[in-house]
């Protein structure tokens, strides 16, 4: 099954994507083991954390272009969430050296990792165990694994120890943060694409009018990017570290969309969620 899979439009782009954090990743045992290491770690992530902070004001300042149903997806409950809900960087200690990364808990369940508009998706949640709060994550890279944590008074900033080695990992909390493109100006825009659309093993893909495509490829990666549909071409462009742009083509008949000849059926917006 899974080879099958590997053959399809939206796993072409998640071999990408894996091949890139798997590049970031091998800095990832060299973080924390010293002093010198530390410092300069701490140093780089604190200058990366700054343009990040900037980049995503920016994001932000524009985001009153998008419309609510694409900022409503992997969105983060910060009033009825737990103390975790926000986006997050790494700083010091395990995986400082991912400064490409961000780090995403909803509020509920859902942790993302993300570089600019492509996000990787998995779990987390808080429990006891043997009597103490932990924090357990499922993600590719960064965090994995059973910590205990202590925040800062202001909530700020979290440092994380794991269970199994002792290891830490501080954290901060970034504000503003988008991982939607801004889009173009007037992006040429066919209506038959318009709306949201899953293939029979559950990948989806969703048109927006104002220029924004989303993507899901199985619930476990999702892409935002800036489109447009021309002469049964779709153009397709994101960043992950650098600009990368996609072509499909495409047609449509009724409730069925081919894209590079893969189907896909009409859905309602909801089941994008």
């Amino acid at each position: 099954m899974r080879i099958n899979l590997i053959v399809r439009i939206n796993m072409k782009k998640s071999f990408k994507i894996f091949a890139a954090i798997l590049t970031v990743s091998l800095a990832l045992p060299f973080a924390g083991c010293g002093n010198s290491s530390e410092s300069s770690a701490s140093s780089s992530s604190e200058s990366s954390q700054t343009a990040t902070t900037a980049d995503a004001e920016t994001t932000a300042a524009s985001s009153a272009k998008i419309p609510e149903v694409l900022t409503s997806l992997h969105s983060i409950d910060t009033e009825n969430g737990n103390e975790f809900a926000g986006t997050w960087k790494i700083v010091e200690g395990v995986g400082s050296k991912l400064d490409s990364f961000v780090f995403e808990f909803n509020g509920d369940k859902e942790a993302c990792l993300i570089i600019d508009n492509v996000g990787y998706i998995g779990t987390y949640s808080l429990e006891e165990t043997d009597g103490k709060k932990t924090f357990k994550t499922q993600l590719l890279f960064g965090l994995d694994g059973v910590y205990t944590y202590e925040f800062s008074s202001d909530k700020s900033s979290v440092t994380l120890t794991n269970t199994d080695d002792n290891s830490t990992t501080k954290m901060k909390k970034v504000e503003n943060v988008s991982c939607i493109p801004e889009p173009e100006a007037n992006p040429t825009i066919d209506e038959k694409l318009l709306g949201a659309w899953q293939s029979s093993e559950g990948d989806t893909v969703y048109f927006d009018k104002c220029g924004i495509m989303y993507s899901d490829s199985y619930g476990v990666q999702f892409t935002f990017s800036k489109y447009s549909a021309k002469d049964s071409t779709v153009t397709s462009t994101y960043k992950m570290k650098q600009e990368t742009t996609d072509t499909y083509s495409y047609s449509v008949s009724g409730d069925t969309l081919k894209l590079n000849d893969y189907e896909y059926n009409k859905i309602s917006v909801d089941e994008l969620a």
